[in-house]
């Protein structure tokens, strides 16, 4: 199967799309297929889209901003087309190439399809006129594919009548996560946080590692534990650990100085990529119950399969397809959004009970072994290879 592949987002930008974009062509042309892919040029191409056999990545410079950049965007989609003739045009998120694929798709009558996170969906829907465009693609599209059941239902209940739509949760990179040297790097880096906050070998340690902002719920994690260590609940010494950045940090920072929360949370910064397997291993238990905000919704949880990967029960919100990403009650404890005080009691349950917390966690291992990029990328060539099998008979 030749697929002309195209993403808005791809590395060396940062972000879950350009991550998912890099891994699906990669596994697709290492699974046999011939795969094109018009992206653009945010600086030198990751090292394996060189040297991955049938791939062919062409980062292209465009400097027009969005709704200028549909007439360059238009010339690379039919450049490619002319140049590879494609069994099937595929998109990984429908922002920039969407269109002119759709229409170039159509003129060659060859199907397209488009891979769909959620969010992005979200932000078309006020705009009446980006709307009616998005419906035209969804809806002339061979196949629609989510990333969760969360994400379809969304899908559906906007634009009812759309049926050619399947599901295939993203993979995890199971090889950087499982590399040797980084237990032996987390155990250094739990050490470390003990000696500087003066804490005992036996404390809990908790772990954010996300983007700081009230949408992945620090804030409420913070008000919880500000409880716990008021009522004087708690059994363990805890530790409680944010990695990353964002928006709302200083709003943190200044709760934690308020409460004096000080000798109880660490603020780390922005954890490098390859460091985060250390830092999600020097943890006992993840904690992100995600809130919903206008605009924003949790479309599935990477973040939680990974940290369940390296053996970390998680705590979590019963909100968009975070559900999907693990098994409440045996790999996390989920609850409802805004709710601190059912947030501090899971959050004492797993503190205090350290037999749970390794039975979760040894379950949470196996649950997110699952969730690889070689089985998303087969799952994908299925549907990709369907569609056209389906545009040939009509």
């Amino acid at each position: 199967m030749r697929v002309l592949f195209f993403s808005t987002d791809f590395p060396p930008k940062l972000g879950g799309v350009a991550a998912l974009s890099l891994e699906q062509c990669v596994n697709l042309a290492r699974a046999g297929h011939k795969v094109r892919v018009e992206t653009l040029e945010f600086g030198a191409l990751p090292e394996v889209c060189k040297t991955t056999p049938r791939l062919d990545v062409r980062a292209n410079r465009v400097e027009q901003k969005p709704v200028k950049r549909l007439i360059p965007l238009s010339k690379i989609v039919w450049h490619g087309a002319r140049e590879f003739s494609p069994d099937v045009f595929y998109a990984s998120t429908h922002r920039g190439f969407g269109l002119p694929m759709a229409l170039c798709a159509w003129q060659h009558a060859k199907p397209y399809a488009i891979y769909v996170h959620g969010s992005e969906i979200l932000t078309e829907l006020p705009s009446p006129a980006r709307r009616m465009i998005l419906r035209r693609m969804l809806f002339g599209a061979g196949v629609l594919i989510t990333n969760s059941e969360n994400t379809k239902r969304l899908l559906t209940t906007h634009f009812p009548g759309l049926r050619r739509i399947e599901v295939i949760h993203p993979g995890i990179d199971q090889t950087r996560l499982a590399q040797p040297g980084a237990p032996l790097r987390a155990a250094k880096l739990r050490e470390q946080w003990l000696r500087e906050k003066q804490l005992p070998e036996n404390t809990v340690v908790l772990l954010s590692l996300c983007r700081l902002s009230r949408q992945k719920g620090i804030g409420n994690v913070l008000q919880a534990l500000s409880d716990i260590r008021v009522s004087s609940e708690s059994v363990n010494e805890w530790l409680y650990v944010i990695a990353g950045s964002g928006p709302d940090e200083k709003e943190f920072r200044d709760f934690v100085v308020q409460k004096r929360l000080e000798k109880q949370v660490l603020f780390l910064g922005q954890v490098p990529y390859g460091e985060t397997a250390a830092t999600l291993h020097a943890a006992d238990i993840y904690v992100q119950p995600s809130q919903p905000l206008p605009g924003w919704l949790e479309s599935f949880g990477i973040s939680f399969v990974e940290a369940e990967f390296c053996g970390l029960p998680c705590i979590a919100t019963r909100f968009g397809g975070i559900p999907e990403a693990v098994r409440d009650g045996e790999t996390a404890i989920l609850v409802e959004p805004g709710d601190d005080k059912q947030l501090a009691r899971a959050i004492l349950e797993l503190v205090n009970n350290r037999e749970r917390r390794i039975a979760m966690g040894h379950a949470a291992k196996m649950f997110a072994a699952r969730f690889s990029w070689e089985a998303h990328a087969q799952r994908l060539a299925e549907v990709l290879e369907a569609c056209c099998h389906s545009s040939l008979r009509s």
